[in-house]
């Protein structure tokens, strides 16, 4: 997503600023080094918004819903809330394959 923004930044008949952003959920092995080297080869000051999802998940999951789908709302709010703080007026959310095949229904009721 970021990729496809700059490049349309660069064709766009108006002016935008991309602030990347990336939510660690608090999961042990989130590699927020190696985003912060991608995002600086880039040429952006990327921003990694820490928070504790994964202690909310644990404290607060109701036995038969979905882990990743709560998760995934508790992220969807710490970006919203960081991209107020940052003083943005859009979001663009960027998905990868591992996002698209964690959410997958697995078929049973």
């Amino acid at each position: 997503m970021l990729h496809l923004l700059t490049e349309l930044r660069r064709r766009a008949p108006i002016n935008y600023k991309l602030i990347p952003v990336t939510i660690d959920p608090g999961f042990a092995g989130f590699d927020s080094v190696t985003i912060s080297q991608h995002l600086n080869e880039l040429g952006f000051n990327g921003h990694i918004e820490k928070t504790n999802a994964k202690e909310r998940i644990n404290a607060h999951l109701k036995a038969g819903t979905s882990y990743c789908a709560f998760c995934a709302r508790l992220r969807r709010g710490a970006l919203y809330a960081t991209a107020t703080k940052l003083g943005c007026n859009k979001v663009a959310l960027g998905h990868h394959l591992d996002d698209h095949i964690e959410t997958l229904p697995t078929g049973t009721p």
